[in-house]
């Protein structure tokens, strides 16, 4: 569905698709994580930090190569995912 604009809708980044994994609210997947709110906003804004991928992808499913693709481009690749 398109906005009544004419413009696509953004895609959703894997960190998206995993807060709203857990009810769409940021206050509850930082909770959930043991993290601060504010981190996750900068998180949306610039990227996931290398050392809570693999947290975020156990917590929600959504897998590290959509987290961080920076990172893990070619983990779906290698492990067949």
């Amino acid at each position: 569905m398109e906005p009544a604009n004419g413009s696509k809708m953004p895609r959703k980044t894997g960190l998206q698709r995993a807060i709203d994994t857990l009810g769409g609210s940021q206050n509850a997947f930082a909770k959930a994580l043991g993290v601060h709110r504010q981190s996750v906003a900068y998180w949306l804004k610039h990227r996931v930090p290398a050392d809570r991928v693999i947290a975020i992808e156990k917590l929600t499913g959504v897998p590290r190569h959509e987290l961080a693709p920076e990172l893990f481009a070619d983990y779906k690749r290698d492990s067949g995912r």
